[in-house]
């Protein structure tokens, strides 16, 4: 009795008791779970950004675009670039160094003033009409392809061309970047530069060379042609046969190779 009242009088002193410990480890058990809750946890943050223009919904997801992102906001970007005119090309161009990447904004900006000033001296405009879209999520890059016609005053210039325009876009978790932008190659519009410059110089190189190779064999004389074997008998080219002697004494000097005296009467 002694005993087990001095065993309570230790444990109220303490203050720690057996249901308090249960609490301590329960505590412990969730501390741990909610640690390794944290380190696994998906920590992205999906923020929702606008396009200029909207006509689907669209998400952005970490630093990932979504492809409907890429296609709205890309095919603005590139109408603002593509369809231009003497009036509104610098207002186009200076309305999209707003959304380009620092790294790309100096050479972008000079470009654009070449070419407004080009467009201004031949007061040239340009409309792109696309006709089919490539996006690219992986590259976070988007192609237009289409005709682009061209018009010198109120001329139009015959014969549209095909032409190709990329755009490629940085996010990076608070605000989208034009990081590339340029025409391209319609037949593969997502190879670098670089690679199409080359594939370019090689189209052009073979083409020399089969010009070259037609050229030389147009040069070259034609073989004579052989005449066939004729199966008609030669013509004779020997004299005419002599003329036969009437008369006897005649006729038997010639026999002996002997000239006659006297003529031959016919």
């Amino acid at each position: 009795m002694l005993l087990s009242k001095l065993m309570a009088d230790v444990e109220a002193r303490g203050g720690v008791t057996r249901a308090f410990q249960m609490i301590l480890g329960a505590s412990l058990l969730t501390n741990v779970f909610m640690a390794g809750a944290f380190f696994t946890m998906d920590r992205t943050v999906r923020t929702i950004l606008s396009p200029p223009e909207i006509s689907k919904s669209f998400w952005v997801d970490g630093r990932t675009l979504s492809p409907e992102y890429l296609e709205q906001m890309g095919s603005w970007v590139i109408q603002q670039y593509a369809t231009v005119t003497p009036s509104s090309i610098d207002y186009q161009s200076n309305l999209l160094l707003k959304y380009v990447h620092p790294s790309l904004y100096g050479d972008l900006a000079i470009r654009f003033k070449i070419g407004s000033n080009r467009l201004k001296a031949d007061n040239m405009s340009k409309i792109f009409m696309p006709r089919e879209v490539r996006i690219s999520e992986k590259g976070q890059s988007l192609v237009l392809i289409g005709a682009q016609s061209t018009w010198i005053a109120d001329k139009r210039v015959p014969n549209d061309e095909m032409k190709a325009y990329l755009v490629t876009f940085d996010y990076d978790g608070s605000r989208t970047f034009i990081k590339e932008l340029r025409e391209t190659s319609p037949l593969k519009p997502f190879d670098p530069p670089v690679t199409q410059a080359n594939a370019e110089v090689e189209a052009a190189m073979q083409q020399e060379a089969a010009a070259q190779a037609a050229a030389a064999q147009a040069s070259q004389p034609a073989a004579p042609a052989t005449l066939a074997p004729s199966s008609a008998p030669a013509v004779g080219t020997g004299l005419p046969p002599a003329p036969q002697a009437s008369n006897p004494a005649a006729k038997e000097a010639l026999q002996s190779g002997v000239t006659p005296a006297t003529p031959n009467s016919r």
